[in-house]
């Protein structure tokens, strides 16, 4: 027994326990292909009769895991008989870049025209969800894509310029269970419009005679 799930860093603790056998077995780790010792081994008699085995080991995730093997074999060499449980650790990672391309901060848009803007999150497991937002407020109908390998996941907009875009933050936000805070990029439009009216005015309204 162990979790499912870990992140970098941490010391996780799995436990093995046989059923009754009789004569006792023997308890064997076996991490990632590589057999590991114990922390710690006991043999108790069981109420059938015959004995348990149970076996304690700890397992350190290194910064380049993407998952652990963890595989526990119990020995009976009198019965000449080895039984095996394996479980697979998912290690969960953020992403390692968080990128906005389709507007360069600075660009002057002109009001009507079209542009899609597209945040990319490159690696992270699992791949993080993205969601785009608009001076706070969620966009919807964003184009979303991952790559079958894993490697990368994308959401594009369209956004129809409008006067209102001037100076609007659009950002991409991503969540993952790799994280309690999610990861933030953003982008602050600059938009040229016309006005809307003009209107001349004439001092004074009745010239004088």
């Amino acid at each position: 027994s162990g979790p499912d799930t870990a992140k970098v860093g941490q010391t996780l603790n799995f436990e093995c326990a046989t059923s009754n056998s009789n004569p006792a077995s023997t308890l064997q780790w076996v991490i990632d292909g590589k057999a590991t010792k114990a922390i710690h081994n006991r043999t108790d008699t069981s109420e059938e009769g015959g004995w348990v085995t149970i076996s304690n080991v700890t397992v350190m995730v290194g910064q380049l895991d993407k998952s652990k093997t963890i595989s526990c074999y119990a020995n009976n060499f009198a019965l000449s008989e080895t039984k095996a449980e394996t479980h697979i650790v998912t290690v969960l990672y953020p992403p390692d870049e968080l990128s906005i391309t389709g507007y360069k901060q600075g660009d002057i848009l002109v009001e009507g025209s079209l542009r899609r803007i597209k945040c990319t999150a490159l690696s992270g497991n699992p791949l993080p969800e993205l969601e785009w937002f608009a001076a706070d407020k969620k966009v919807e109908g964003a184009t979303i894509e991952k790559a079958e390998s894993g490697t990368f996941v994308s959401s594009e907009i369209s956004i129809k310029v409008d006067r209102s875009d001037n100076g609007k933050s659009y950002q991409c936000k991503a969540k993952s269970e790799a994280t309690e805070e999610p990861f933030r990029n953003s982008v602050a439009l600059k938009v040229s419009f016309p006005p809307t009216r003009v209107r001349v005015e004439v001092e004074p309204e009745s010239p004088i005679e």
